[in-house]
């Protein structure tokens, strides 16, 4: 029977009183639809016996209980340059590939894909969170992964037979690296507060310095500076930066990324102007806010995010 006229079946048999608990049913027929996702994309993947096939975000791509393998497989995002995605997977007799934004997996080589996982990067990817699952040979579908964590098996000789992939919208920007910020609010004093959350007290009194503290994470470091009100610019130093003791404002700063794994990433960062509004964004080493902005800044926010594979 298809997915259709068992829905019908189903719809008219709540009417009628005859199937108990059927909404469970419609519920997971109605799952079938996929996930809405917060950014377009597509997703490609090679089967067994069948070749390339291409489906439309949080829909499954591959055969559920039809034995047949993905071999490979890529994700698309229809998205602006600064959003980008990598993949990465466990095959057969190979292991673990390395990350790339192309086709990960192989063709006409008869080799399953045992498990995998994707990670979005560039300057936009702290709003966003990359949703995935698959079917899995013996095992159905799996829980739902996330943001570069591991689905599937490793040892296990067990086949991906589908994959869904989506994304969701973010209310509060995700870190790919921990991070501490350190904020002096003039007449109030120090407080702390980690990636993505804003720190200082908008609306009320002024910045009058910071600190970024990057955590777990070797090879890569930080330097900040900032414009003071009536007194310029500051150098950049890996230390505090601004003045605790003096009444002296914040008006704008940058951060940038330093260490063998500077590359690797971007440091992005935005500020809300006291009685005014929030800047947007600025990244690795340009200035948010204005050397001639009279008003200080009150709140300061700071992520790190992938930059997008080669």
């Amino acid at each position: 029977m298809s997915r259709r006229r068992l829905l019908s079946f189903v719809v008219v048999a709540i009417g009628l009183g005859l199937l108990p608990g059927a909404e469970l049913l419609v519920g997971a027929a109605r799952a079938e639809a996929g996930h809405a996702s917060a950014v377009p994309l597509e997703v490609l993947v090679h089967i067994q016996d069948e070749g390339d096939r291409t489906v439309a975000a949080g829909q499954w791509a591959g055969t559920r209980g039809e034995g047949r393998q993905i071999e490979g497989f890529q994700v698309t995002l229809h998205s602006s340059e600064r959003l980008g995605v990598r993949c990465m997977a466990h095959l057969m007799n190979s292991g673990d590939t390395g990350w790339t934004s192309g086709f990960v997996g192989t063709r006409g080589q008869l080799r399953r894909l045992e498990g995998f996982a994707c990670q979005l990067t560039g300057l936009d990817a702290g709003f966003y969170d990359l949703r995935y699952r698959a079917h899995i040979e013996n095992v159905g579908d799996t829980e739902t992964f996330s943001n570069g964590a591991f689905c599937g098996t490793r040892g296990l000789s067990t086949r991906v037979e589908a994959l869904q992939v989506w994304v969701e919208r973010r209310t509060v920007p995700r870190s790919d690296v921990a991070v501490d910020i350190l904020v002096h609010v003039v007449g109030v004093g120090d407080r702390t507060v980690s990636a993505g959350q804003w720190g200082g007290d908008r609306g009320n009194a002024p910045l009058g310095g910071f600190q970024v503290h990057l955590r777990d994470a070797p090879g890569l470091g930080v330097q900040c500076m900032a414009r003071l009100h009536g007194s310029g610019d500051t150098s950049w130093t890996d230390g505090f930066v601004g003045l605790r003791r003096q009444s002296r404002a914040i008006q704008g700063f940058a951060c940038r990324l330093t260490g063998e794994h500077a590359q690797d990433y971007h440091i992005i960062y935005r500020a809300h102007v006291r009685g005014g509004a929030e800047i947007q964004p600025a990244a690795d080493g340009a200035l948010c806010g204005g050397r001639e902005q009279s008003e200080p800044l009150d709140e300061i926010q700071l992520w790190v995010t992938q930059r997008d594979a080669s």
